[in-house]
């Protein structure tokens, strides 16, 4: 089984894990900015020493626009990424980094690996720079990665990610056009220990519904993405999709990754329901959601006519108020062999923590997932309700009305407790074990 960790870490650059700014007031709490910037860089890392990933995802890297995708991450996304490869390789040296390309419309994403555990093939390699990065066959036009780019692969690996694609046999042009400044997808692949073929593409789809459909409609014409899946390969679609995965009215499911499912070759989608949903709903969107709500508009306290439920209450979402938005998935196909047991997928939640494995709250067909986390949040109670909380106790099933619980909004959304979390991101994390 190789262990996959993914995130979308909104705007992430060197400020967001290294603020120099020690006069600055970080919103929402007491400290400076410099030390709210550590904290987030703490954040993220343990998220790595707890889940143990072998290979670890992320979009949303910032770079300066380049209209020459496939070139090298540059500005204070590219400070940010190795700084964040000089953190994880204190907690262990054996981490590196597929230096990071454009993908398109000022963003980048990086691959971080353990070396001791997976072997990074390409599926490209470094050609100097001088436009897109080119198929690893011919090991002579390999070239060294300038620095600083020089020391993050295991030396003499010169392998590079795909950011352009070849269509399907018959279909021109030769590269599949995903329209102007849309991020492509991310292409890395990596051999396991078990000798199959890692092969994982990261994206980040337009932040629309018509523009993330098309999306993903065309990535079904690259012959890379269309193809049955080879001896020992365990293929991996990724990110951040921007398409609603359950309906707002019922909770039923959209059926938005029909274009993968669909395929001859169909990919199996890790994070969907398993039936209808039930009846009643009670928090049952909540155990899907993988966005969160900016600090304004979210709550953990239940209104008279809007009960909160374990494990969502009301900080997933997105800025306009809609709830429980779960945007994020993993898509997979495997080849023979490439998938020796069945996968297990968790959403990574620092609020309640993971797995969702409040038995009280389960409203039945939920995916709980598997992976431990730690929340970041010690639940509260100052007043009469023992299930609001001892410290370290459990999250509640049901938060307890506003009127009841003084003082929990300025609490929850001070930067302590759900502040440093948003702040760090609006995403939630995915653990993919297969």
């Amino acid at each position: 089984m190789t262990r996959v960790l993914y995130w979308n870490i909104e705007n992430f650059a060197i400020n967001k894990i290294q603020n120099p700014s020690a006069k600055k007031r970080q919103r929402g709490g007491a400290i400076k900015v410099d030390l709210s910037s550590a904290q987030r860089l703490t954040y993220i890392s343990r998220h790595v020493t707890e889940t143990d990933p072998d290979i670890f995802v992320v979009v949303e890297i910032e770079t300066p626009y380049n209209n020459n995708r496939g070139v090298l991450c540059g500005g204070g996304g590219a400070t940010g990424v190795l700084a964040l490869l000089g953190s994880l390789r204190v907690l262990d040296a054996n981490w590196c980094l597929v230096p990071p390309l454009i993908t398109g419309n000022k963003e980048a994403v990086a691959v971080f690996f353990r070396a001791d555990r997976v072997t990074f093939t390409g599926p490209d390699q470094w050609n100097g720079g001088i436009g897109p990065t080119v198929p690893n066959l011919a090991v002579p036009m390999a070239q060294a990665y300038p620095a600083p780019w020089n020391n993050c692969l295991p030396v003499a690996n010169y392998s590079a990610a795909r950011v352009e694609f070849p269509g399907l046999v018959g279909m021109p042009p030769a590269n599949v056009n995903f329209g102007v400044d849309v991020r492509h997808p991310y292409q890395t692949t990596f051999l396991d220990a078990g000798g199959r073929t890692i092969n994982i593409f990261a994206v980040h789809a337009p932040a629309n519904f018509a523009g993330a459909t098309a999306f993903l409609q065309t990535m079904t014409t690259m012959a890379a993405i269309n193809s049955a899946g080879a001896a020992n390969e365990l293929r991996l679609v990724l990110g951040d999709f921007n398409l609603a995965l359950l309906r707002v009215a019922d909770s039923t499911y959209t059926n938005c990754y029909a274009p993968f499912t669909g395929l001859a070759n169909p990919y199996t989608v890790a994070l969907e329901p398993a039936g209808a949903p039930p009846n009643p709903l009670l928090g049952y969107s909540g155990y899907f959601a993988t966005h969160m709500r900016p600090r304004g508009n979210a709550r953990c306290w239940s209104k008279t006519a809007s009960v909160a439920y374990y494990p969502s209450y009301f900080y997933t979402g997105d800025s306009r108020g809609s709830a429980n938005e779960s945007i994020d998935n993993v898509l997979y196909l495997a080849g023979a062999g490439g998938l020796p047991a069945a996968p297990e997928l968790t959403i990574v939640n620092g609020v309640v923590g993971s797995p969702y494995d409040n038995a009280g709250a389960d409203p039945g067909g939920v995916p709980q997932g598997t992976e431990p986390f730690v929340r970041d949040v010690n639940w509260y109670w100052a007043g009469l309700n023992p299930q609001w909380m001892a410290p370290n106790g459990p999250a509640p099933d049901v938060a307890p009305q506003f009127n009841v619980a003084k003082g929990v909004r300025g609490w929850f959304l001070g930067w302590d407790v759900y502040g440093k979390i948003r702040s760090t991101s609006d995403h939630l994390p995915l653990f993919f074990n297969g």
